[in-house]
């Protein structure tokens, strides 16, 4: 039993070095997720890969967010359209939990750990969904929004279970490091907040960092998510977002 809490102890100063945080789980429902302060926005969203210095533009999208309640359900909807193409993520209002994805050729629906409908393949083909996870999960493409709204402390790993497509989930892990400027765009942003991702035990045990988000205090939040070593080792991708109107 010794030999393994050495074990453990060495795993995590080699993940979080050797002032080593604090773990905390974030289940879907967690009161640390806090949308109280969060406000909707219309803004614009640029992705693009980077290899060897070289810029590859892969998506250029807007979107808007609104709050609505239906059925008595406070909402929050996320509609975006690229290039012609839109959807709306639906995730409830008050724990992020998702809630709905409406694709023009069809559309899931989230339940706890049960994921029911139709989901669009490549092509815009449509398949029948029926899912039941492990446990309830968030939407991860929107994992940024559950980082947002987190307490902010550098003393901390927030732990949280993402879904990532059919019944496909993991776990990551959120630290924030500090904080320091960062131009995105042609706006610099002082003292953004640095968050590093870690995708948990993936590497022979320990944590492999995934991404890294810079997050500032008022829309559109999430200024730049750096994707580490993706789609192949070297490659970045690099999501970069801005307001284009706040109601």
């Amino acid at each position: 039993m010794r030999m393994l809490s050495i074990l453990s102890l060495v795993l995590a100063l080699a993940a979080f070095g050797p002032n080593a945080p604090d773990t905390v789980d974030v289940p879907v429902g967690s009161p640390l997720v806090d949308m109280h302060a969060w406000r909707p926005y219309a803004g614009r969203v640029r992705v693009a890969k980077i290899t060897a210095g070289r810029v590859t533009p892969l998506v250029d999208a807007t979107f808007t967010t609104v709050f609505r309640d239906s059925a008595g359900v406070p909402l929050m909807f996320m509609s975006s359209n690229s290039g012609g193409a839109t959807g709306v993520t639906v995730l409830d209002r008050r724990t992020l939990a998702p809630y709905a994805i409406i694709q023009q050729c069809g559309t899931m629906r989230f339940q706890g750990t049960s994921i029911d409908g139709s989901q669009c393949q490549s092509g815009g083909a449509s398949t029948p969904i029926h899912v039941k996870l492990e446990t309830p999960a968030f939407f991860g493409n929107a994992a940024d929004l559950v980082v947002e709204v987190l307490p902010r402390r550098t003393n901390v790993v927030y732990r949280m279970v993402l879904w990532q497509g059919n019944d496909s989930t993991e776990t990551h892990l959120y630290r924030t490091t500090g904080r320091e400027h960062v131009r995105v765009g042609g706006t610099l942003y002082r003292r953004a907040w640095v968050v590093d991702d870690y995708v948990a035990g993936s590497t022979g045990g320990s944590n492999r960092l995934a991404s890294r988000m810079w997050i500032i205090d008022a829309p559109p939040y999430m200024v730049r998510w750096v994707f580490y070593n993706t789609p192949a080792p070297g490659s970045e991708v690099r999501a970069e977002q801005s307001v284009t109107h706040l109601p």
